[in-house]
C-alpha cells in the first residue's frame, strides 16, 4: 500500500508538456493517440497548439489539458512562437518533474532549450522530427536558420524521435548520440475503430487513392499506368480524395467515369467510406523530400479491410511491406512496375482478396496500432513512470 500510494505521488507531480506544430482538432494521429490518449492515462498532459481559425472544444480527459493559444506558425508568428513557448515554461512549478515534448520546430526546440539550461538543469527534453524540417520547411533563410538552431542545441536534448529508420539517421547525422535508447522510430499508424464486419467482394475491383494530388506526388505516373490498363479492356474503379486541379479533371474525363473525383473530404468522414474499396494506393515517389514518409493512410486503409499497395524505395512502406505479405508492394514507383502491381490486383480471385484483406486487418489490430506498442512507448517517453 505504501509503494502505489508513493508511485501514484509521483504521478501527480509528473507533468508532460508538449508544443505541437499543428492547430487542435486536425485528428493527427500522433498527437491524439500517444500525447493525449496514452501519455494521458499516466501522467498530466498540457498539450500547446497553434490558435485555429475555429477554436475546437478542448474537453478530452482526466489529466490531459489542451490549449489552443500559441500563434500560427506564418509570417511573423514564427518567432512570436519562441516567446509563447518561453512564456509558458515559465510558469510551470519547477519543483515538479517536467517533460518537455517539441514536435518539428526549431523555434519552440530553442525555447525549451533556454528553460531546460538556465531554469530547469533536470528536464527531460523530447525532440520529434517527422520529416526534413531544415530541407523543406519555409524559405531559404528559414532552412538555413532551421540548421543552425538544430546542430547548436541538439546536443542538449535528451531524446530523438522520427516516424522512420531513416528519420533517425538523418537525426544521428545532425547530432550523435551513443546511447541508442534515446532514439526512437514509431510511424504515423492508425487507432480508427475497424467496421465490425467485411464487406462482400465484388467485381470490378475498387481502388481509392487519398491525399496530395500536387506533381511532386507523382499521381501523373500512377495514373498513366491506369490509362494503359483502361485501353487494354481492364474493369476496375479508382476514387480520389484530394483537391482536384483542371488538369486532373480534364485526365479523369478520359476514363469515361471510371476515375471518380471525390474532393477534400473531413478524415473523420472519410473512414467511414473506407470499407468500400478493395485497394488503396500508398505509393510514394522516391526523392529526398518523401524519404521518411509514413502515411497515415496506410494504417487506416488495413484497418477497414483495404489491401495497400505500397513501393519499396520508402522505407516504412518497405518494412511493412515485408512483415505482411498479404501487402502488394512495387519494386520501384513506375509506370512499367506499378502496371504489373494494378494488373494483379485487378485478377486477383475472389478468395484470394478475401484472405488479404482479413491478413492486413488482423496484421493492423496486432502490430500496426500505437496501443501494440503502449508498452514501449511509455517506456521511452515516460521512462521512471512506465
Amino acid at each position: 500500500m505504501a509503494f502505489w500510494l508513493l508511485r501514484m505521488k509521483s504521478k501527480t507531480h509528473t507533468r508532460f508538456v508538449a508544443f505541437v506544430d499543428k492547430d487542435y482538432g486536425a485528428h493527427h494521429p500522433f498527437v491524439d493517440s500517444v500525447l493525449l490518449e496514452i501519455l494521458g492515462g499516466k501522467v498530466s498532459v498540457d498539450c500547446y497548439f497553434s490558435r485555429p481559425v475555429t477554436p475546437v472544444s478542448g474537453g478530452l480527459r482526466t489529466g490531459v489539458k489542451v490549449y489552443q493559444s500559441m500563434p500560427r506558425r506564418r509570417g511573423l508568428g514564427r518567432i512570436l512562437i519562441f516567446f509563447h513557448v518561453l512564456r509558458r515554461l515559465m510558469s510551470y512549478n519547477r519543483s515538479s518533474r517536467i517533460i518537455l515534448f517539441v514536435r518539428n520546430d526549431p523555434l519552440m526546440l530553442l525555447a525549451c532549450i533556454i528553460y531546460k539550461s538556465l531554469l530547469k538543469s533536470d528536464a527531460e527534453l523530447i525532440f520529434q522530427s517527422s520529416f526534413p524540417h531544415e530541407s523543406h520547411s519555409g524559405n531559404i533563410f528559414l532552412r538555413g536558420a532551421s540548421k543552425i538552431i538544430f546542430r547548436a542545441v541538439f546536443p542538449v536534448v535528451d531524446k530523438f524521435v522520427a516516424v522512420s529508420e531513416i528519420g533517425l539517421s538523418r537525426l544521428r547525422g545532425i547530432y550523435f548520440k551513443n546511447n541508442k535508447d534515446d532514439y526512437y522510430a514509431v510511424p504515423l499508424l492508425s487507432e480508427i475503430t475497424a467496421p465490425l464486419s467485411l464487406q462482400n467482394i465484388s467485381r470490378p475491383r475498387k481502388f481509392v487513392y487519398i491525399g496530395d494530388t500536387s506533381p511532386s506526388r507523382g499521381l501523373n505516373l500512377i495514373l498513366e499506368a491506369f490509362r494503359s490498363l483502361f485501353l487494354s479492356g481492364a474493369e476496375f474503379s479508382l476514387h480520389i480524395y484530394g483537391d482536384a486541379p483542371a488538369s486532373l479533371r480534364d485526365l479523369a474525363q478520359e476514363f469515361n467515369g471510371t476515375i471518380l473525383l471525390r474532393g477534400k473530404v473531413p478524415r473523420l468522414e472519410l473512414q467511414s467510406d473506407l470499407s468500400y474499396y478493395d485497394f488503396g494506393l500508398c505509393l510514394i515517389p522516391p526523392v529526398d523530400k518523401y524519404l521518411e514518409s509514413s502515411p497515415t493512410k496506410l494504417g487506416e486503409y488495413m484497418s477497414h479491410y483495404v489491401v495497400p499497395i505500397v513501393n519499396l524505395e520508402i522505407s516504412s512502406l518497405k518494412e511493412v511491406g515485408e512483415s505482411e505479405e498479404a501487402v502488394l508492394v512495387c519494386s520501384s514507383f513506375s509506370v512499367s512496375d506499378i502496371k504489373e502491381t494494378l494488373w494483379s490486383a485487378i485478377n486477383m480471385h475472389d478468395d484470394q482478396l478475401l484472405a488479404a484483406k482479413n491478413s492486413v486487418y488482423h496484421f493492423s489490430q496486432a502490430s500496426y496500432s500505437y496501443h501494440a506498442r503502449s508498452e514501449r512507448i511509455v517506456r521511452f517517453f515516460l521512462g521512471d513512470e512506465s
